[in-house]
């Protein structure tokens, strides 16, 4: 499986976090929890300030892009030696867009940001759209920070490993969502339907079993896998 990391300007725990983070992925722990150790070949890439974030990090990457608003706005530059593309300001695409559309046209079949859930609420809402984005396009989007991951689903089943102090949360990225199945938690469901606009039901479930299976049969779902911040990877 070809798989994109792209690390974004927006990760906010420490250095020694994100490394610790991009090795879990990278490093097969994530293919093992989530994918049976499904092996993975890797790309690296950076959004913007990501680059500064990879770099305090000690993380290689492949390419960075963005319009460096946000690294010049930290009196940074852009790092010499590593393949760059300079993006517009005036654009339809974040940066982390484009990366996710660059990493698509590669052929990654499965995408990781990391950091797309701090900082502004508005890039975290837009990135849970380029999930649903990715799924279109034939990829599983994951997003990540210490404390989270999140992925978008649809008319599929995906099996999750227990994670000790994490719990397991479904919601209804479609209007609706269908025929929806989950065993291995304390609330079990089969056949339910989750509605957008209804109450969020699917919220803090917890795992019971060695693994959950999620099932959808019609719609997007998202997928989350949280812990309190005292439980880190």
């Amino acid at each position: 499986m070809k798989t994109a990391i792209i690390i974004t300007a927006y990760f906010e725990d420490t250095p020694k976090k994100l490394h610790e983070l991009y090795s879990y992925f990278r490093g097969g722990n994530f293919d093992e929890d989530i994918f049976s150790d499904q092996k993975s070949s890797f790309f690296t890439l950076a959004a913007d300030a990501g680059c500064k974030k990879a770099s305090e990090a000690e993380i290689q990457v492949d390419l960075i892009a963005g319009d460096f608003d946000s690294l010049n706005a930290g009196g940074d530059t852009v790092p010499s030696g590593i393949d760059t593309v300079r993006l517009p300001v005036k654009k339809d695409d974040t940066d982390t867009g484009w990366c996710i559309k660059h990493a698509l046209s590669r052929g990654a079949e499965r995408i990781i940001v990391l950091g797309g859930l701090g900082g502004r609420a508005d890039h975290t809402l837009g990135n849970l759209q380029l999930a649903a984005y990715a799924k279109e396009h034939g990829a599983s989007l994951w997003i990540a920070d210490s404390f989270n991951i999140l992925t978008v689903i649809e008319n599929e089943t995906l099996e999750l490993k227990k994670k000790e102090g994490f719990k397991l949360s479904l919601l209804s990225f479609s209007d609706k969502c269908e025929n929806l199945s989950v065993s291995g938690v304390l609330y079990p469901l089969s056949g339910a339907t989750f509605d957008k606009c209804d109450i969020p039901l699917g919220v803090s479930n917890e795992f019971v079993d060695a693994s959950a299976k999620i099932t959808v049969g019609n719609g997007k779902l998202i997928v989350a896998v949280s812990a309190d911040p005292q439980s880190v990877f």
